[in-house]
């Protein structure tokens, strides 16, 4: 196998379509949530709905052969997919507080938020990765929920995400260290905010 198909299978192992649902499922095993098939598809369904609409739109715009999976280099794709993204964590935050769910999973859900809110911030004036981003959610979650065969896991994929999007000539160096960045940032916000607040 050389370098770029590894590169590639890495790529779609980790992207937003199954990073989020899988961040989803982690979170209902952790807090023992039950969850009905409207919750189940606002959790999972729109992420699998949204990566088909998105490979059939790259189907008529490029030819099946030819779709690249990763959103297009060009600045507004990449902000209406977040903007997108955006609506449908704050929808499902929405119903998630109005039906009173585990406070522990809405912060969570509420970080995840913050984190794209600011990726869109910065992607009006810099190309963050996103894969960085997703892929240090998932840390980070694996650390909040105590799960350290996760952690460790995680650990080992993260260097493994730099060097198939760097080698995939899709980010920087820089970019990916920012897309990590911010989210440890945020992350450690979320604890002292915690820790001060709610205790």
């Amino acid at each position: 196998m050389n370098r770029r198909v590894f590169s590639i299978i890495i790529s779609r192992v980790f992207d937003f379509y199954i990073v989020v649902p899988l961040i989803a499922i982690l979170l209902i095993y952790r807090y023992n949530l039950k969850f009905n098939f409207l919750d189940i598809f606002l959790l999972i369904g729109i992420p699998i709905l949204f990566f088909i609409s998105f490979v059939i739109y790259e189907s008529f715009k490029k030819g099946i052969k030819n779709i690249d999976f990763d959103l297009e280099d060009g600045k507004k794709t990449r902000l209406i997919s977040i903007i997108f993204i955006l609506l449908w964590l704050i929808f499902l935050l929405g119903i998630l507080v109005y039906k009173h769910y585990n406070i522990y999973f809405i912060y969570v859900l509420f970080m995840f938020i913050l984190i794209l809110f600011f990726a869109f911030l910065i992607t009006f004036i810099w190309k963050i990765s996103f894969h960085a981003i997703m892929i240090t959610s998932l840390l980070c979650l694996s650390i909040m929920i105590g799960n350290r065969y996760l952690m460790i896991f995680f650990i080992i994929v993260l260097p493994f995400i730099f060097y198939s999007r760097y080698t995939l000539k899709k980010h920087t160096i820089a970019q990916l260290i920012g897309g990590s960045l911010l989210v440890f940032l945020l992350f450690i916000s979320f604890l002292i905010f915690h820790l001060i607040v709610l205790k």
